[in-house]
Order: structure tokens, then C-alpha cells, then sequence
């Protein structure tokens, strides 16, 4: 709940913001860590190593909301298009240039919504390097700082899959503000079809966003780490969400493994094996068996070599996942391969996740 525009009192304020104190200049610049500590750079405070602009100090945040509407601090933009947090300023020009006040926190909301920029779908799902998200930034009190304060009224997406190529939104016009108690937000849906990058079963994509002064792209501004560590919640340039890929099928380990080795070997036999598809997608040592795949297209394939003694046969489990276990025995000739359909249907999950096929307690007779 807001507080009043009238009957403002230290007591009131230092309740509201929890800071047990009741001088106003505390109140003003006492930081959300330790009170104790300034949040801005002040001439009242030492170690500010001679700064006195009354800037926000880098990594620090004030005992209030920064994005109450009604707030000791303003959002301003320098001549080189950088924004800065600051305490309000001096309008008389005289020293100090900052000024506390207690006038400052009329209408002040300790519990304004800080702006947030998420994804609808989490993770982002991928079938056939076609991806489609919609991403939503929820403005709050954002929205009256960028439109009002700082004539930005236009924003732009910016995304980016594996570090790779990045995907543009047009530039947008901020939506009309809507009903009192309805939330503020703009989204944005895209379609990425053929995204023939993606080597991995999964990764992340890097969304940012961007500001300006009309449609044309003018007046692009630049965030500070203060704007970027709120949206973004982050330390860095954008957010970052995961996606896996969701093909009609499961991701298997294209080479069979023995413990962890990709082959067997002991006096009598040579053992490999792997997972052959035709017409597979395969990507990072997986290959894709679809849904439903039968003996004519998908194979766990043997090569089965005898080296030496008198056994005619060799006995193997063959292990999926971890979690089923089939017995099978061979002829033990040299040269010898065997086929195995996978069960698809049953074994599998379309689930886009990796699986693999492994082999274990091996005799002969």
C-alpha cells in the first residue's frame, strides 16, 4: 500500500522501509545491505574516494523501491545516451548538487513491481530447427520512467540461439496503458523455421532488449548494469532461457558402449556395435530414431569377430537406458554381425532427451 500524500514523517518512512532511523539524509541514502553503508555517492558519507554526484554506487541498492513512481531518486540520460540512477537534484544549483527529502517519498509504494522479462513456454521446445516462444516484458513501473521521464516509447527483441545468429523483432510501440490494476507488458511470438545451427540436444537462447525514441530506431539507449541486473536479473547484457529439442523420436548414442568404452575386447572376441538409421539426423555422436521406427530403417548393429579358442557362441545383455535389460546370443564366427530391431515403440520416449545402448555380462559356449 502506498503511503499518503500528506502527514509524512521520518518515523512513517523509516517503518515502511525498514531502516531504524530517522534522519532524513539516512533515509534517503541508507543501502538495502547495510544501512550503515551509503547507496549513493554523498559528500555526508567518507569513502566515496571524492565523488559527490549522487550517482547510485555500482553493486549497491537503496532501503526503498527504486521503482516506486514516488521515490528520493530520478532516471536520467547523459549526452552520450547512457542512463544513470541518481538521487533527485538540486534545482537551485547550489552545493550539494543532491538533495534529501523527506517531500520525496509522498505516494511512495514499497511494493511496486520491479520490470521482468520472461519467457511463456519454459524450456523452449524445438522440432525440426522450428522454434516458436512468445517472450514478455512486464513494464511496471517502467513504463511511466521510459515514456515519460525519458521519451523512449519504442523497444526491440533481440535473441540469440547458441551465441549464433541473432533474430531482430521489429521495433515496437509501447501498448496502451490499460485499466488500473491490469498488469503492463509487451510480447513478442517468433517463429525461427530451419534453424539449421543447433548442434546440441539443448542450449540456451539470449534474449535482450532494447529502447528508443520512435520507430525508426532513433535514440537507442543504452542500459546501465543497474537497469540490466532488474530486467534481466542477471550481471551481463541479456537473459538467458534454455530449449531442448523435441523431435517426433528420441536422440540415441549412435556408438554401443562397454562400461566406458565403446567397444569389448578379451582373448576370444572383438565387440562393437551401433545404432544405424537410414536417412538419420544425427548430430554430436546422436542419431534421431523416430516414433514407430521398424526392422527396415532402424538397427542395433553388432560386429561380432572371433580371435581365438573353441566356443561357437557368445551371450550378451543389451541395456537401454539403464532401465531394460535383453539377453542375446551369437554365433561366434569370424567377421560375424548381427541386427537387432529396437523395440521403438515401446523403448523409446518421444521425449527429445538422449538415450543409449549398452552392452554387459558377456560369456560364451
Amino acid at each position: 500500500m502506498a503511503l499518503g500524500t500528506t502527514n509524512i514523517s521520518t518515523s512513517i518512512v523509516a517503518q515502511t522501509i525498514g531502516v531504524g532511523s530517522n534522519d532524513v539524509g539516512r533515509l534517503c541514502n541508507a543501502s538495502s545491505d547495510n544501512p550503515s553503508v551509503p547507496a549513493f555517492f554523498v559528500a555526508e558519507y567518507a569513502n566515496n574516494s571524492g565523488v559527490l554526484t549522487g550517482e547510485l554506487i555500482p553493486g549497491k541498492r537503496p532501503k526503498w523501491n527504486i521503482w516506486s513512481a514516488a521515490n528520493p531518486g530520478e532516471w536520467v540520460v547523459d549526452g552520450n545516451g547512457f542512463l544513470h540512477f541518481q538521487l533527485k537534484r538540486n534545482p537551485y544549483g547550489t552545493t550539494p548538487a543532491y538533495i534529501y527529502s523527506l517531500g520525496s517519498f509522498r505516494g511512495y509504494n514499497h511494493e511496486a513491481e520491479k520490470p521482468t522479462l520472461v519467457c511463456l513456454s519454459s524450456p523452449i521446445r524445438v522440432i525440426d530447427n522450428y522454434i516458436e516462444t512468445t517472450f514478455r516484458l512486464y513494464f511496471g513501473t517502467l513504463y511511466t520512467i521510459m515514456k515519460y521521464k525519458l521519451s523512449r516509447e519504442f523497444l526491440k527483441f533481440s535473441i540469440s540461439i547458441d551465441g549464433g545468429a541473432t533474430f531482430n523483432s521489429p521495433i515496437m510501440a509501447f501498448p496502451a496503458l490499460p485499466e488500473e490494476g491490469n498488469p503492463i507488458y509487451i510480447d513478442y511470438t517468433k517463429p525461427y523455421p530451419g534453424y539449421g545451427s543447433i548442434a546440441t540436444m539443448s542450449g540456451i537462447m539470449n534474449v535482450s532488449i532494447s529502447f528508443y525514441t520512435d520507430i525508426n530506431g532513433n535514440g537507442e539507449l543504452t542500459l546501465n548494469q543497474l537497469l540490466k541486473e532488474e530486467i534481466y536479473g542477471l550481471n551481463q547484457q541479456f537473459k538467458q532461457f534454455p530449449y531442448v529439442d523435441n523431435y517426433d523420436g528420441a536422440w540415441v548414442e549412435k556408438l554401443i558402449k562397454y562400461g566406458s568404452n565403446n567397444s569389448y575386447s578379451d582373448t576370444y572376441c572383438n565387440i562393437s556395435g551401433e545404432v544405424v538409421v537410414d536417412s538419420r539426423t544425427e548430430k554430436n555422436g546422436k542419431i534421431l530414431i523416430p516414433t514407430g521406427t521398424r526392422i527396415d530403417t532402424a538397427f542395433v548393429k553388432f560386429y561380432i569377430t572371433k580371435k581365438s579358442g573353441s566356443y561357437t557362441s557368445v551371450s550378451f545383455d543389451i541395456i537401454y537406458d539403464g532401465l531394460y535389460t535383453v539377453r542375446h546370443t551369437n554365433s561366434l564366427v569370424t567377421g560375424y554381425t548381427t541386427m537387432i530391431e529396437p523395440n521403438c515403440n515401446n523403448a523409446i520416449a518421444v521425449d527429445g532427451a538422449e538415450h543409449w545402448y549398452r552392452i554387459n555380462n558377456i560369456t560364451y559356449a
